[in-house]
């Protein structure tokens, strides 16, 4: 949906044309704003693996199947934000490792997470 908004306004910017030279932005910012795509939130992403690794692996222990659903989730998150990133996002600003590092020392924890749940599920059957 967000891609046909992004379509219909650089359409409505070049006058129902598709010649790109042609465009009604009054600054170049103003074209580079309609021109380029969203801003990279790498954040969004961090909480997106975090809640996959945490629910694979809380609710793992008595659905099995959920560790391959998560690998391949991975895999096609992977794929995803790798052609993304590419084709549909501006350039991310330069990321330093401190995001990454916490994110790293979260996942830490994920597995003493796991032994209360795995014990309470395992007991109840």
């Amino acid at each position: 949906m967000f891609y046909c908004i992004i379509n219909a306004t650089r359409w409505f910017d070049r006058g129902f044309t598709s010649d790109t030279f042609n465009t009604k932005s009054p600054s170049v910012q103003a074209y580079i704003d309609t021109y380029a795509g969203p801003e990279y939130l790498i954040h969004y992403r961090f909480a997106a693996i975090l809640l996959q690794i945490g629910v694979a692996f809380c609710y793992g222990c008595t659905m099995p199947p959920l560790y391959g659903i998560a690998s391949v989730a991975f895999l096609i998150l992977y794929i995803n934000e790798r052609l993304l990133v590419c084709y549909y996002y501006r350039e991310p600003p330069a990321f330093d490792e401190k995001m990454t590092m916490l994110t790293l020392d979260l996942v830490k924890y994920v597995p003493f997470m796991m032994l209360p749940m795995a014990f309470w599920q395992l007991g109840n059957r």
